[in-house]
């Protein structure tokens, strides 16, 4: 295995209908390319959780919740670092954009990863569960190895918990599907 890689622990909500297995096969096929590729790719993808309505216009922001939570790691040196959520390039495919373009993860956040996007045409866009729009990568873009965690308090707990958008007192667009 590569020594320069980063660890991002992974735990996928359960009670999703069949993402589970989406994702422990997915995590399988990564963490394969991360080991043997001469060039391995710096994200790890993710899947929409739920089939998902993405209302028309610019002014709206649609939270979509992916159903994990997570937490990265630097491998060498063994402490949590933050991490960012960022569009893969097949978003540009779609008449979506990620509201906050670069979504910044902080290193002691430890709720449910959310995705804020809002939808360029005047129609409602349809994005089919595991779909893979989004994708999560390491400041420096190092190669991520994903680990299984069966269950959620095998996270780090930290000061920060699951205060996540706007918990620092930040406001902005009308939110939808936020449940």
């Amino acid at each position: 295995m590569r020594r320069d890689f980063a660890r991002l622990r992974l735990w996928v909500d359960p009670s999703v209908p069949g993402l589970r297995d989406m994702y422990k096969e997915h995590v399988n096929q990564h963490n394969k390319h991360v080991h043997t590729a001469v060039f391995p790719n710096s994200g790890f993808d993710l899947l929409i959780a739920r089939d998902t309505e993405v209302p028309p216009g610019l002014a709206t922001t649609h939270m979509a919740k992916l159903a994990i939570k997570a937490e990265m790691w630097t491998e060498v040196d063994q402490h949590a670092t933050a991490y960012y959520l960022m569009p893969r390039s097949s978003l540009s495919k779609t008449p979506l954009m990620q509201s906050n373009h670069i979504g910044l993860i902080d290193a002691g956040y430890r709720g449910e990863i959310m995705v804020p996007m809002r939808n360029a045409s005047n129609e409602t866009y349809r994005i089919s569960k595991h779909t893979r729009l989004f994708q999560l990568c390491h400041p420096l873009t190092l190669p991520i190895f994903v680990e299984w965690v069966e269950d959620e308090i095998m996270l780090s707990s930290t000061e920060r918990g699951e205060d996540g958008f706007g918990s620092t007192g930040a406001s902005g667009a009308f939110v939808t599907g936020v449940r």
